[in-house]
């Protein structure tokens, strides 16, 4: 995974927060080689969506990825409430705190939003070095399109 900063837009639909920009990519590897898939959007979820040995979480952080060949793959990341990020600014923070609780929707520009910044590598890797979940399925949003591969950390 190579993930970086980005010129983003923020926005909100009335249902969910979403980032979009070019973030990097990551590359998956199948029977037909490796896929090479480009980061362009980041969904935030309120409650998750997944759960995990049925245990839920208080949020999920969606990194949507596209090939060239138009095919969607979605690392979900489950969010847990803990300390800020000390050695850093946490992105939220670069985010005012009212715009994720407004109930009108609304775009904003930021010149700068660091996918490295809403991820803990360390923690990352960690979890894709032991183990994670992968299944193909659709997007739970309209357009509902199917055959996205979806991978839980």
């Amino acid at each position: 995974m190579k993930y970086g900063a980005a010129e983003a837009t923020v926005v909100y639909d009335g249902h969910q927060n979403e980032v979009f920009g070019k973030f990097g990519h990551f590359s998956h590897y199948s029977f037909r080689g490796e896929v090479k898939y480009n980061a362009y959007k980041v969904v935030f979820k309120f409650p998750a969506e997944h759960v995990l040995d049925g245990q839920t979480y208080e949020g999920e952080m969606q990194i949507h990825h596209q090939n060239v060949e138009g095919t969607e793959a979605i690392i979900s990341i489950f969010l847990e409430e803990q300390v800020p990020n000390i050695d850093g600014v946490d992105f939220f923070d670069e985010l005012s705190s009212d715009l994720w609780e407004t109930s009108d929707d609304f775009s904003l520009a930021i010149p700068s939003a660091n996918l490295n910044h809403m991820i803990n590598k360390q923690s990352l890797k960690s979890s894709i070095d032991k183990s994670f979940f992968h299944y193909k399925g659709s997007l739970t949003t309209p357009p509902c399109n199917e055959g996205v591969e979806h991978f839980v950390l």
